[in-house]
């Protein structure tokens, strides 16, 4: 079995276990609206939102793992971390209240 072999460092790769730890996340964390809709009627989810969720979540989380795993400073990692954050944290407030899409779609 070959293992990958970071360019830089010439140690395995972890790429492939930070994408499954990821996919591990983004599928637990659709726990917290599944555990919320036993408690209220304010989160009322269906099977469509928890898919939407965990696509985006995974996406933006993917993205960050092999895109970094391509950047040697690790301020530069932050920075891409931070913009992947604010880009996933505008995409969910699009998609909770569609407040983009409803004050500049034309008429």
């Amino acid at each position: 079995m070959t293992t990958m072999t970071s360019p830089a460092s010439g140690r395995p790769s972890s790429v492939r276990r930070n994408a499954l730890i990821v996919l591990a996340v983004a599928a637990a964390l659709q726990l917290i609206p599944a555990i919320a809709m036993r408690f209220t009627s304010e989160v009322n989810w269906t099977g469509s939102d928890f898919v939407a969720a965990f696509v985006v979540l995974s996406f933006f989380g993917l993205a960050y793992v092999f895109i970094s795993s391509r950047i040697q400073l690790a301020v530069h990692r932050w920075v891409l971390g931070a913009g992947l954050f604010l880009l996933l944290a505008a995409v969910w407030v699009e998609m909770a209240t569609g407040f983009v899409s409803r004050h500049f779609a034309t008429q």
